[in-house]
């Protein structure tokens, strides 16, 4: 749906925030793969000892821990699962920031470590039935859009982010 075949003010706002969102994640994963790409080359040998090839299995995990996140929180708004998302990337660039080889994730991006594509750290917490506090301000729940069906036919996937 574009912008500008909104009938009213309050489709056009949710539309934008998802847009904001979406845009959000896509910047926040290609930031997160070119950290994790740096310290592939800074270390050959974790390229060549990866169970899968590194770029896969890096997209693989992000899209293993959206569809978990979907199946664990169905009663959950769309922009929840998308700042929990956004929250686990965070984690992810800080830890191979700081880190770099040494990062907790490095061995599950590379698809062989424990825990891989299992389940997500939620943050029970939160209220998630149908609104998400942003910035202080009450955001109505995103428009129901159908995403593409990842690479091993699973839903869920968002579209390519990564520039391969």
């Amino acid at each position: 749906m574009a912008l500008r075949n909104c009938s009213s003010q309050k489709e056009y706002s949710r539309l934008l925030d998802f847009e904001h969102r979406d845009l959000r994640l896509r910047e926040s994963k290609f930031e997160c793969f070119t950290l994790f790409q740096g310290v592939l080359s800074q270390n050959p040998a974790l390229r060549e000892d990866a169970a899968y090839h590194p770029t896969e299995s890096f997209m693989d995990f992000f899209s293993e821990k959206r569809d978990a996140l979907d199946q664990e929180t169905p009663e959950c708004t769309p922009a929840y699962k998308d700042f929990q998302e956004i929250e686990l990337i965070q984690q992810v660039k800080d830890d191979l920031q700081t880190r770099g080889h040494e990062s907790s994730y490095m061995l599950k991006l590379l698809g062989s470590g424990e825990g891989s594509g299992k389940g997500v750290n939620l943050d029970r917490e939160r209220v998630c039935k149908s609104r998400v506090l942003t910035r202080g301000q009450k955001v109505e729940e995103a428009p129901t859009v159908r995403l593409p069906r990842n690479r091993k036919g699973g839903p869920g996937a968002r579209a390519s982010w990564v520039g391969v």
